[in-house]
């Protein structure tokens, strides 16, 4: 057991600030659990979003402890603790913030009348943004390592292009379900790699 291993949180906080690496290595690793602990907290709170990654959370939360370590007046005669805490929080929802905003300006462009907008526009469009969107998808739908049968990518250009799964599936001779279930598959693959 060092000397170390006794010292409160505020007291490694002093060493820390003097660049003592031994201090700074203990004080991350006890932070590094409370960390965790609000980053699942968070991770639940916002149902578990596939782009909340835990770990993205943690690195927030001891960068946190760094900005707290700089800022913290020992002054105040409080724990770090709760002082860390409300930093790592604020941090932490930020991040939330700006992740669920960016989710959801990726996701409006995969709604079906986007997409029939998409395709409406086309190579006429005045707006090249959404050529080169098109463009981009287009070259997923091509592209052989995507594993896209020359089948499905036709319907998902069908489907770009605004006709429903209903119409697909009576072109295709396939069932509504078989033509949705490959709809949302090479969605969900496009916003993957492109996104």
């Amino acid at each position: 057991m060092s000397k170390y291993d006794e010292l409160s949180d505020n007291e490694l906080l002093i060493l820390y600030r003097q660049n003592d690496t031994t201090a700074q290595k203990i004080l991350v690793y006890r932070y590094r659990g409370f960390s965790y602990t609000l980053a699942k907290g968070i991770q639940r709170d916002f149902g578990y979003n596939s782009m909340l990654e835990i770990d993205d959370l943690v690195g927030i939360g001891l960068l946190s402890l760094h900005i707290s370590a700089s800022s913290f007046n020992e002054k105040l005669d409080m724990p770090l603790y709760p002082y860390w805490r409300k930093v790592a929080i604020n941090n932490m929802m930020e991040y939330v913030k700006d992740i669920t905003t960016f989710k959801k300006n990726k996701e409006s462009i995969f709604n079906p009348s986007t997409l029939k907008f998409l395709s409406e526009v086309g190579s006429l469009s005045s707006n090249q943004n959404d050529t080169i969107l098109r463009d981009e998808i287009i070259a997923f739908l091509n592209n052989p390592k995507n594993g896209i049968s020359k089948r499905n990518r036709d319907m998902f250009i069908c489907y770009m292009d605004g006709e429903s799964c209903s119409e697909i599936a009576a072109r295709y001779q396939r069932s509504y379900y078989t033509i949705k279930n490959i709809i949302e598959d090479i969605k969900r693959r496009i916003k993957a790699a492109l996104f």
